[in-house]
C-alpha cells in the first residue's frame, strides 16, 4: 500500500463533512486552545466550508536538509497560501502536500469553494485547506449565502464566551513587601468581582432593553426589516432605488446610506447597480 499517495479532493470532502459559514463568523469566534477547536455562534467548529474570492496567492516549498528523515516525498513539502474574501471578512488559508500545477487555474480574483479545518495563528482564525475548487457559476455564491442564512434561522445561536488574557505587565512581581503583596492580591480579587458584577448588570440591562417594545434599538431593527420587505415587494427585476427607500421611510440620504450599507453587510440585500438594491 502506498501511504504517500495524496487523497483526491472528493475523498477529502467525503471524509470531513463541513458546516457552511461566513468568514466573519470565524473571526467572531473564540479559539479554545485546550480542545484545539473554534467556539462560534453555531457551536464548536472543526471543519467548515466557505465561499469567497481569492485576494492573495503564494506558492512555497519548504526546504528540508539532506539528512532529514521527515519526508522523502517532495510533494509533502509544497504548500499554497490563499487569502479569501467573502464580503464579511478575509481569511488566511493554506493547503499542503500538493502539486502547484493542480491549482494553476485558481488565481487572484477567482471565486472558490473550499473546505478546511479551523486553526489559530498569530491571534486570528485560519484554515488548513482539505479541498478547494474554482467556481465558474457566480450563482453558487448566492446559494452558499442562502444556505448559511437558512442555518442561522433554523439552528439555535450559541453564546460565545470571550476569554480575555491577563496582562501580567500590569503587576509588580518584584515587590519585596509582604503587606503590599497581600494588598495587591486583595485589590485584584475585588477588581475581578466588581468586573463580574458589572458584566452581569450590563447583560441584564441589555436584555431588558432588547425586550422593551419602545426602545430605540427595537424600533431600529423593525425599520430595517421593513426596508427589506419594501425592497422585496417593489423590486421589478432591476432593484429598488435608494431615493425611493428614503422617500418611503422619510429618512435623509446620509442616514439611509448607513442603513443600506448595514443591510448589505448583514447579507439581507445586495447592490444590483449603483443606487439600486435587491433582496436575497
Amino acid at each position: 500500500m502506498n501511504f504517500n499517495k495524496t487523497n483526491t479532493d472528493a475523498q477529502r470532502y467525503k471524509t470531513y463533512p463541513a458546516k457552511r459559514v461566513y468568514i466573519g463568523d470565524l473571526h467572531e469566534g473564540q479559539w479554545l486552545p485546550d480542545e484545539k477547536i473554534l467556539a462560534s455562534r453555531y457551536g464548536k467548529l472543526k471543519t467548515v466550508r466557505i465561499c469567497g474570492t481569492v485576494t492573495k496567492k503564494k506558492e512555497d516549498t519548504k526546504e528540508v536538509a539532506e539528512e532529514s528523515f521527515i519526508s522523502d516525498n517532495l510533494i509533502d513539502n509544497k504548500k499554497i497560501f490563499f487569502q479569501i474574501d467573502d464580503g464579511t471578512g478575509r481569511l488566511n488559508c493554506t493547503i499542503w502536500g500538493i502539486q502547484f500545477e493542480d491549482y494553476s487555474n485558481i488565481t487572484y480574483g477567482s471565486l472558490v469553494d473550499l473546505v478546511g479545518n479551523t486553526k489559530f495563528y498569530r491571534n486570528e482564525a485560519n484554515l488548513n485547506i482539505k479541498f478547494i475548487r474554482k467556481i465558474e457559476n457566480p450563482n453558487y455564491e448566492i446559494y452558499h449565502i442562502l444556505e448559511v442564512l437558512k442555518r442561522r434561522k433554523i439552528e439555535p445561536t450559541f453564546e460565545i464566551e470571550k476569554i480575555t488574557p491577563i496582562n501580567f505587565n500590569d503587576f509588580d512581581f518584584e515587590s519585596k513587601n509582604k503587606d503590599e503583596d497581600e494588598n495587591l492580591a486583595d485589590s485584584i480579587l475585588k477588581e475581578i468581582e466588581n468586573n463580574e458584577k458589572n458584566d452581569r448588570r450590563k447583560n441584564i440591562e441589555e436584555s431588558v432593553e432588547k425586550n422593551e417594545p419602545n426602545s430605540d434599538l427595537f424600533k431600529g431593527l423593525d425599520q430595517m426589516d421593513d426596508i427589506v420587505v419594501y425592497i422585496q415587494e417593489n423590486d421589478k427585476g432591476d432593484g429598488v432605488s435608494i431615493e425611493d427607500v428614503a422617500k418611503k421611510f422619510s429618512i435623509n440620504m446620509d442616514e439611509i446610506k448607513k442603513i443600506i450599507d448595514q443591510l448589505c453587510q448583514d447579507v439581507k440585500i445586495y447592490k444590483v447597480h449603483p443606487g439600486f438594491y435587491s433582496s436575497y
